[in-house]
């Protein structure tokens, strides 16, 4: 089991990004947790150290199902993060959202380093995303299907999946990648 460790112990993240701790579906699997670690109402406008909300990570990892929960958590703070989009930013095509991420993610921190998120476009219909974070994978995963839900042209389907020909940081690697292909 990975130990979700704050890659800097200043690191802060905004308290609007930390919501999906107690907006998720499974948020009444983890309520006693965000009460014990002080995290039971999360004010947006408020930052948090990073490594608070990894010890609820760690918490949770030694529970019994942590890859839905952190799904559900990613997909909770993706649905917020769509939803304060300005209107002109929910209709820019999936690559512009995507190769911006990292931008994205880099704002919703500060006081140190929380790794990054690399955008690569291998064709129209293929994105890949090189993580390096102390975040759970799965958060990450639950967080670029959202996105990807929203941002998917109407006329395509499409598909997220780990790379599995790396090895990913939750099984000791040094960066988690996810693809993401679009079809017709």
């Amino acid at each position: 089991m990975r130990q979700y460790q704050s890659f800097d112990p200043n690191a802060e993240l905004i308290g609007v990004t930390a919501q999906g701790l107690v907006t998720s579906i499974l948020h009444d699997d983890i309520a006693d947790i965000l009460e014990r670690r002080g995290l039971s109402k999360i004010d947006p406008q408020q930052w948090y150290r990073v490594q608070q909300l990894l010890d609820v990570f760690n918490d949770v990892a030694k529970g019994g199902d942590a890859s839905s929960m952190f799904v559900s958590i990613g997909m909770a703070a993706a649905e917020i993060g769509f939803d304060n989009m300005p209107a002109e930013r929910k209709v820019m095509p999936i690559s512009t959202f995507f190769s911006n991420y990292d931008a994205i993610w880099q704002s919703r921190h500060r006081n140190g380093d929380v790794g990054h998120v690399k955008y690569e476009q291998l064709s129209d219909d293929h994105i890949v995303l090189t993580v390096r974070s102390p975040y759970p994978d799965d958060m990450f995963y639950g967080a670029f299907y959202t996105y990807t839900r929203h941002f998917c042209p109407a006329d395509r389907q499409f598909t997220v999946s780990y790379d599995p020909k790396i090895t990913a940081q939750d099984q000791g690697g040094q960066e988690t990648v996810i693809h993401i292909m679009l079809r017709k």
